[in-house]
């Protein structure tokens, strides 16, 4: 797990990936948001094409009930539950919103939650796919602000339903444009 700031970031993660370590999970915000860090979205990518799995940046990370493990920025109220259901958000916030209540207030357990943040290595996509190739899995809950691979999701889609795999999405409520 990586927390440290935005320009040491991509330090560590050279530094890691040249000591044999292929995956990280990216907490630090200051990669693109805003128009802000280009040069750091581009230092990610580049390892990432190299073959290491960043979850992130700008992420909340992720949690394993199953196997009790994770990378996670923040307070969960998490319990474990079946096996079968899995949540995926772009954002950590939204998706705490939604895992939170139905974690903590309704009592539905999760097996795994993962904020994936800005999503300059694995993507929404990559882990809804990776989650409905997992025989335990009926469910994959996906909160979406953004996709990096729209075809890939419908690809996703399509392996579930051949699987009977429930693929459940939502996004943020846009706005409608103001009137003048």
């Amino acid at each position: 797990m990586v927390a440290v700031g935005a320009n040491a970031a991509c330090d560590v993660l050279e530094e890691a990936y040249r000591k044999g370590i292929r995956a990280a999970v990216v907490l630090t915000a200051g990669f693109g948001e805003g128009g802000i860090g280009e040069a750091r979205v581009r230092r990610l990518q580049a390892l990432a094409q190299k073959g290491m799995c960043i979850c992130g940046p700008n992420c909340f990370g992720l949690i394993n009930l199953k196997s009790k493990t994770a990378s996670f920025s923040g307070r969960s109220r998490a319990k474990s539950g079946p096996a079968m259901l899995r949540l995926v958000s772009q954002s950590g916030g939204l998706g705490a919103s939604a895992f939170a209540p139905l974690a903590g207030d309704r009592g539905i357990g999760f097996s795994y939650f993962v904020s994936c943040g800005n999503q300059l290595g694995a993507t929404i996509e990559d882990f809804a796919d990776y989650f409905v190739d997992d025989p335990d899995v009926e469910v994959v809950a996906i909160v979406i602000e953004a996709l990096k691979n729209p075809r890939k999701l419908i690809e996703v889609a399509r392996k579930a339903h051949a699987a009977r795999k429930s693929l459940c999405f939502t996004r943020p409520a846009v706005p409608p444009p103001a009137r003048s």
